[in-house]
């Protein structure tokens, strides 16, 4: 096969199996920081819809964590009051989504009192992993 066919063969399957990564190449190649701007915004959209709709029975995956930072990547917190409302009460901090949403609630609603809370719950949880042997899959 020449490189021209694999090359051909290899930008069609990025192109197809992961778009955003095809959003990225194209605004890199291109240095269109506007353009990578909206490839952000679409990518974090669709983490969040992909979060909303493949929940596990979580109230936040790895999903909605990953559409809510890439959103503001760009710039677009409009999302967050939707994702982590005003009257979330603490969350309890037994897995790594619930104390970044914890600390993403703290730092947004520029809460001091709720951002030691929620620190003092993750340096809890991070402890129990280092007990349990699990602290190189920690966060």
């Amino acid at each position: 096969m020449s490189d021209d066919i694999l090359r051909i063969k290899l930008y069609s399957s990025l192109l197809l199996d992961d778009i955003k990564c095809f959003a990225y190449y194209t605004a890199f190649s291109y240095r269109d920081y506007n353009q990578l701007n909206n490839a952000l915004w679409q990518t974090g959209r669709e983490e969040l819809i992909r979060g909303g709709l493949l929940a596990s029975g979580a109230i936040y995956t790895a999903g909605i964590l990953r559409g809510l930072f890439t959103s503001f990547a760009c710039n677009d917190f409009s999302v967050i009051p939707s994702f982590v409302p005003k009257d979330l009460p603490l969350l309890k901090g037994t897995y790594y989504p619930e104390n970044v949403i914890n600390i993403l609630y703290a730092l947004y609603y520029q809460d001091e009192e709720r951002l030691f809370d929620s620190l003092l719950l993750a340096q809890q949880f991070l402890v129990k992993k280092k007990r349990s042997g699990m602290n190189e899959f920690s966060v």
